[in-house]
């Protein structure tokens, strides 16, 4: 099956192999026209973060910004936010204003974070730059009043690839370590993705995508070496989820199907962990 755009949610309690699927990228959509003031004028503004900038590990681009649940009284659900770009491009800025706002509103803090782009390192420095940041988030997690238990990875692209691998890869927790940081979870509790895609594997897509899709200049950064030699990065399993096609908002526009995706993903989150109830 290919389809251009869905959305994913999934959830790690439960027991359902998931199959592997590629998705052609499709990130170049047409944006709402320019001259839709009205549009615009709907569009919530992004509130300030209450933390900017905080570093979570030694290398460039390690940092995060967070919103917080103003005044919740009990320690909240953390989404984590991964921007995509197809390791190219992006950063923690990106977040939609309409997803943080939403989850505010419903008692969920959110972090969103930049990572090592491809031009900076290769495969595997982007998947072990947000697993640390999984992992300093739960560590410093009094700080800022979060529940390290309720933790949901969310992004689009390679966003959304990257919290597929920290759910089906091993835990990168080490109690020996002496980096304490390390001494916690590298694994989600829940994940979302919009537009994701779920194998890095070119000689997997090479089989079911159309043309060259297997050898664009995304993979050929992110591991540096000819298609041939590469080895399978992202093989999602373990994971039940809830694929939502692009077809299936045949009459939405691309803005309507993003705030779906924020609708959907607030809801999949309260149906695990009641938040504010």
């Amino acid at each position: 099956m290919i389809v251009k755009k869905w959305m994913i949610l999934g959830s790690l309690v439960a027991v359902l192999t998931m199959p592997h699927v590629a998705t052609a990228q499709n990130n170049t959509a047409a944006p709402e026209a320019n001259g839709n003031q009205a549009g615009e004028r709907a569009r919530p503004s992004k509130p300030e973060p209450d933390v900017r900038d905080f570093r979570y590990g030694s290398h460039f681009g390690n940092d995060f910004d967070l919103y917080l649940v103003p005044n919740p009284g009990k320690r909240t659900p953390l989404l984590v936010w991964i921007h995509g770009g197809a390791f190219l491009h992006g950063s923690k800025e990106g977040v939609s204003s309409r997803l943080v706002q939403a989850c505010l509103a419903n008692g969920i803090s959110v972090a969103s974070i930049n990572y090592r782009l491809a031009q900076q390192a290769p495969f595997p420095a982007a998947f072990h730059d947000a697993a640390r940041a999984v992992q300093y988030l739960r560590f410093d997690a009094g700080r800022w009043n979060i529940d390290r238990d309720n933790i949901c990875l969310a992004g689009s692209s390679a966003g959304g690839g990257i919290s597929l691998w920290l759910a089906a890869t091993e835990d990168r927790i080490d109690r020996e370590s002496t980096d304490l940081v390390e001494h916690y979870s590298s694994r989600p509790n829940l994940i979302s993705g919009f537009d994701t895609q779920s194998s890095y594997d070119p000689n997997w897509i090479k089989q079911f995508l159309p043309a060259s899709a297997y050898q664009q200049r995304a993979f050929l950064m992110l591991y540096r070496v000819p298609a041939n030699q590469q080895t399978e990065a992202c093989a999602p399993y373990g994971v039940n989820v809830e694929v939502v096609r692009r077809e299936d908002y045949a009459d939405a526009s691309n803005r309507e199907f993003r705030n779906a995706y924020v609708d959907r993903t607030v809801a999949f989150i309260r149906r695990h962990w009641p938040v504010g109830e």
